[in-house]
């Protein structure tokens, strides 16, 4: 079967050209072409999947339709019942369905072992789409469009009309099956697509390709910003805490009109999908130090030093719970392992700020604890008493980072905490019983803190004796 040359084309674009195709069939005109053109190119060996959503009394004809449609073209057939959960737990039906769609065809193509999911997705469906987010005010990625491929789907037919698909179907006298949904109006695709008449005497019959055409010009344009943002990243954004920490230094060091994409592309590559963020980035981009800032969806952003961390608000780890501890002994908090030993005369005056206490003034037992609100400390060498949440903040300590910090009080107060000297009370003295505190890193918490090199290089040297 020779294929006209749009056709043949996006086909041949496809890759990798081997093994199991998966076509996602409908029984509609556009996805029964694909699948007759893919087995005609003889590229893979095609297997058809025909996903019912649930949502159809004429599901029946369309399954129908697509296994007859297998037989004729000799290829295997995968008919699936999406899950209903999935299809109406989604933003809406249509989207619900789209997912549930996709979750059903990604679980077949890995049962199958298919290298590549193609969809029937043409210049009209583009157009459509572009038309509609542009309505809705999106930005230069949203009316990119449909993408071309992304992870295991492919649309090969983006640039193919509807109108030629059609032609195509008819010249080899293959059957379909219309989708009776198609008519509904209450979806906005189907209301736009009820009006194309209209939109084709006012801006000629080539309009839909155009907008496919702008669609393609501006997913290359977006793929190129992306290449050079990541260039500029590198080494600028982690995932952290389940949300995602940026040094913000790197960031702002770049030319302003980069501020913002690069904020919202360190976020993507952080596995954030900051869309809800949008209107907020002015906002984030000025935040001081130290400060706040609440977002949609349950999203907290603070800014601590030069990094600035937006997660969930309840995706701090929780803090272990509170003990009693008497030196000298050995005490797990979290990740940090506190090893507390008596000393036999007094340390050089440089090493005292690392953890050596003086016993008369913190008199056993200890309290090991995480930071509670009113804690206050004043470290050797530091003016006056603070807060400790904000010595840990002066230390640019993230946020996340703190529940897993732990505390030592006696007769009440704080003497020591992770990250700071000891309190100015409870100094060394000559003539006095003292312990040495030593911190050392689980593993996770090590790994954790690579992240933040040179920020946290303090928290480490309380690892060495």
């Amino acid at each position: 079967m020779s294929l006209p040359p749009a056709l043949r084309a996006g086909l041949e674009a496809v890759e990798p050209p081997g093994g199991v195709a998966l076509v996602a069939c409908s029984g509609g005109v556009d996805s029964v072409s694909l699948a007759a053109a893919a087995v005609a190119l003889g590229r893979w060996r095609v297997r058809l999947a025909y996903v019912d959503h649930g949502l159809q009394r004429r599901a029946g004809a369309q399954a129908r339709c697509v296994r007859a449609l297998g037989a004729a073209l000799g290829c295997g057939v995968d008919l699936l019942m999406a899950d209903p959960r999935r299809v109406r737990g989604g933003g809406g039906l249509e989207d619900g369905a789209r997912q549930a769609r996709y979750a059903c065809l990604a679980a077949t193509a890995a049962r199958r072992g298919a290298a590549v999911i193609l969809t029937a997705h043409t210049a009209d469906d583009q157009a459509e789409t572009v038309l509609m987010r542009l309505a809705s005010g999106a930005g230069s990625r949203g009316l990119a469009g449909i993408p071309a491929r992304r992870g295991p789907y492919a649309r090969p037919w983006l640039g193919v009309s509807k109108a030629e698909i059609i032609a195509f179907a008819v010249a080899r006298g293959l059957a379909w099956v219309e989708d009776p949904s198609n008519a509904d109006e209450r979806h906005a695709r189907n209301r736009l697509r009820a009006r194309r008449g209209a939109l084709d005497e006012a801006l000629g019959p080539a309009w839909a390709r155009g907008a496919a055409r702008a669609a393609a010009h501006l997913a290359a344009d977006r793929a190129a910003l992306d290449l050079l943002l990541d260039e500029r990243l590198a080494g600028a954004a982690w995932p952290s805490a389940g949300g995602a920490l940026v040094d913000m230094r790197a960031l702002l060091s770049a030319p302003p009109p980069l501020h913002a994409p690069l904020l919202l592309r360190a976020l993507r590559r952080a596995g954030r999908q900051p869309r809800q963020l949008q209107g907020h980035l002015d906002a984030l981009l000025s935040l001081a130090s130290g400060r706040r800032w609440d977002l949609p969806e349950g999203l907290l952003a603070e800014r601590q030093g030069e990094r600035l961390w937006i997660g969930p608000r309840g995706a701090l780890t929780p803090p272990p719970p509170p003990r009693w501890i008497t030196p000298p002994c050995a005490a797990h908090f979290g990740d940090v392992i506190l090893e507390i030993e008596r000393l036999a005369g007094l340390p050089p005056p440089g090493a005292r700020g690392a953890g050596c206490v003086d016993l008369r003034a913190a008199p056993p037992p200890w309290r090991l604890r995480a930071a509670q609100a009113g804690d206050r400390l004043q470290p050797l060498g530091a003016a006056g008493h603070k807060g400790l949440s904000r010595r840990w903040r002066d230390a640019q300590i993230p946020l996340d980072a703190r529940a897993g910090l732990p505390v030592l009080e006696a007769e009440g107060r704080p003497f020591w905490a992770l990250g700071l000297r000891v309190d100015e009370r409870a100094r060394a003295a000559a003539d006095a019983p003292c312990v040495r505190i030593t911190a050392r890193l689980a593993s996770p918490l090590r790994a954790w803190l690579s992240r933040f090199d040179p920020t946290l290089n303090h928290l480490r040297r309380l690892e060495r004796p």
